[in-house]
């Protein structure tokens, strides 16, 4: 009842399920990947006390950062094309409390004093807040989500006998490093290392590796690399981190930019 076939070959429907798992990881789809593999290999899961189980958690960890970091790039560039566009009396007016500025992703203060400002009080008075636009709310959801899985895989590394793996404790330390750079890919050294797309892709060959052997298929004709990057149509691009996820991953608190 396994999916091993005969003379160390995987039955049809396993190879199609392996090349399910590697498209996952090669598409950023991490959970996609996990439930797989937890569905159909579960003891590639084990393999080495669970440390490759560890890798994908931390490449999950990475994947959000980088979609964060490219949610805030959009919501900036949409910030600072709305502060071209606007009137002069509502520049004048700027909420205090908008989550994104288009100079450096502080919040917003208001550009003239209430004492020296041309804006009658009437019209002051009937001014709405500026509702968040959709991806201020993009961002605002993505960094919510990195904050509270990074949360998470922090505290559950330290109850894992997955961390005590020689290797495991580097890369914990620079998963997590990549939330004090503003842009990971372009940073240099290990940190854009562990962020790119070729880090991923190793990822995608060790598991594959992986299931062939947890299913004593001879590891013969591994994924070959210029396999993996044509599922690529989903990678994130490159962009800045916001300092909202540093602080709320180093203090562990609620996120209100």
């Amino acid at each position: 009842g396994g999916l091993g076939g005969e003379e160390g070959q995987l039955r049809p429907e396993a190879t199609q399920l392996r090349r399910q798992v590697v498209q996952s990881i090669s598409a950023t789809d991490i959970d996609q990947a996990l439930k797989l593999l937890r569905d159909n290999f579960p003891t590639v899961l084990a393999i080495d006390e669970g440390f490759l189980l560890l890798k994908l958690k931390c490449r999950k960890f990475v994947e959000l950062i980088l979609r964060t970091s490219e949610a805030n790039k959009v919501a900036k560039n949409e910030a600072m094309q709305m502060a071209v566009s606007k009137p002069l009396d509502s520049v004048m007016d700027v909420d205090e409390d908008a989550p994104i500025s288009p100079v450096n992703g502080e919040p917003r203060k208001e550009a003239v004093s209430p004492a020296t400002s041309p804006v009658s009080p009437r019209m002051r008075r009937s001014s709405s807040r500026t509702a968040a636009s959709p991806a201020q709310l993009a961002y605002q959801t993505a960094l919510s989500e990195t904050l509270a899985y990074g949360r998470s895989l922090h505290k559950e590394v330290h109850e894992s006998t997955a961390a005590a793996k020689p290797g495991a404790q580097e890369l914990l330390k620079m998963t997590f490093s990549l939330v004090s750079y503003d842009d990971p890919l372009t940073a240099g050294g290990a940190v854009q290392t562990i962020a790119s797309d070729s880090e991923r892709e190793k990822l995608a060959i060790e598991v594959n590796q992986a299931i062939l052997g947890a299913c004593d298929v001879p590891c013969l004709y591994p994924i070959r690399v210029a396999y993996i990057p044509s599922f690529f149509a989903h990678r994130i691009t490159r962009s800045s981190q916001p300092p909202g996820l540093r602080a709320g991953l180093s203090t562990g608190g609620r996120h209100d930019d």
